[in-house]
């Protein structure tokens, strides 16, 4: 049996063409087996879980060699779940453009942007509380992408940003940053075992940056693993893609709820809330992929309720609900504008809802913190709320860049540590 140091690749691959008698470019759990034996790296019990839940062919249940170099590449970093979920996404993209694929051999069709609209306005003033969301793909998302991955050279990699408005110098704010950043590493690594936090950080790149007045944090992985699986999403997007721009999403809530000043009184956190209140919502995209979509509804419905003989099975009382509510969805997906103007929403809302206040929040949540009470004085969640306190202003955006779409998500909440060191007591 060859030795973990001595293995390379091409001996894994020769020995598994080998193995491959029928010449499918897969192994069946029988060939894999055989194949396994020539190994001692790959134990039986590797090739039982390995098959137990390999879901890409699950009918056939064959692995193939790209997908065998994907495992043993992270077999040694705890990584089998990501690696199980993956083939569960590619197995869901390739049943999706099955459906796609024959969408298009019906023939050339002209497409249009299809757009939803809503909107609730509750008053005029502008918010203290602030929550937005977007959401572009395609084109537009390179673009909104591109100083992000030039800064942090991401590359092709998913990343994650949290963009942070400082109230004093940034680049002393930079370096607050960076030392809460190793606390945090610290802090992870004593409370997870030795073995887990080596594999799982020594797969994160974290940077600190600063943009302007603005402290950029950042989360990546250059994990081959993981960067195949946004490749596997982008793979599904490209098959919807019709034209430069194909998926448009934005939203916006505002009010003018100050949390510190409304922990402060006996007033309901509802009443806060919807004081002011202001929602703007909008989506766009092509109806080439909302048909698509649409028919991928239709398509796995009709295969799970369709019986061999080619009638349809009873189901219980909730299934049959869950498949009303699919078809209703996908009946839906070809456009929909909704508009609300309303000075009325605490009346369409139960009191005990209406009436509750940060005052109880506080004391539901000691509730179930007081028997953890000495695990929550931490000195991290005292540097934590030091720092959003001493450096940083309400303001928070969080950034998702993939390959094909970029998604923001800003909020800004006033009084937020308060409310937590008064929860946590610190």
């Amino acid at each position: 049996m060859a030795s973990s140091n001595t293995v390379s690749k091409e001996e894994l691959k020769k020995a598994f063409e080998e193995a491959d008698e029928n010449k499918s470019g897969k192994l069946n759990y029988q060939q894999f087996t055989a194949f396994a034996s020539k190994f001692e790296q790959i134990s039986h019990k590797d090739v039982n879980d390995i098959f137990k839940h390999q879901e890409l062919h699950q009918d056939e249940k064959a692995i193939s060699l790209e997908e065998f170099y994907v495992w043993w590449d992270n077999k040694e970093k705890n990584l089998l779940p990501v690696f199980y979920f993956k083939q569960q996404m590619q197995k869901q993209i390739s049943k999706a453009k099955k459906v796609i694929q024959k969408q298009k051999e019906s023939g050339p069709q002209q497409y249009e942007q299809s757009k939803f609209e809503v909107s609730i306005n509750n008053g005029t003033n502008e918010g203290q509380t602030l929550l937005s969301l977007y959401l572009s793909s395609h084109q537009q998302s390179k673009k909104d992408c591109q100083k992000y991955q030039e800064l942090f050279k991401l590359g092709s990699k998913p990343g994650f940003i949290i963009k942070l408005k400082t109230s004093k110098n940034v680049d002393e704010a930079k370096t607050a940053l960076e030392d809460l950043v190793e606390q945090v590493k610290q802090f992870v690594e004593c409370i997870l075992p030795v073995e887990i936090s080596e594999q799982y950080m020594s797969m994160l790149d974290i940077q600190v940056e600063k943009d302007g007045n603005d402290l950029l944090l950042s989360f990546s992985s250059g994990n081959n693993l993981i960067t195949s699986l946004a490749d596997s999403y982008q793979n599904i997007v490209n098959e919807f893609k019709v034209d430069d721009q194909s998926i448009v999403l934005k939203l916006s809530c505002s009010s003018q709820l100050n949390i510190e000043k409304s922990a402060s009184t006996a007033n309901s956190i509802l009443a806060d809330l919807i004081k002011g209140l202001q929602i703007n919502a909008s989506f766009s995209a092509s109806s080439f992929m909302l048909d698509n979509l649409r028919n991928i509804l239709y398509s796995k419905i009709l295969k799970e309720i369709k019986q061999e003989d080619g009638s349809y099975a009873e189901y219980s009382r909730r299934k049959k609900q869950e498949e009303a509510a699919f078809l209703v969805l996908a009946s839906l997906i070809n456009g929909i504008s909704i508009n609300l103007n309303t000075q009325k929403i605490e009346d369409m809302l139960p009191a005990s809802i209406t009436g509750f206040t940060f005052e109880e929040l506080i004391s539901n949540a000691k509730k179930y913190t007081t028997s953890a009470e000495d695990q929550l004085q931490l000195p991290i969640i005292q540097e934590l709320i030091q720092f959003f306190n001493e450096y940083t202003l309400s303001d928070v955006e969080c950034l998702g860049i993939f390959p094909e779409s970029f998604v923001s998500i800003h909020f800004k909440t006033i009084g937020l540590s308060t409310i937590l060191g008064k929860i946590l007591n610190v």
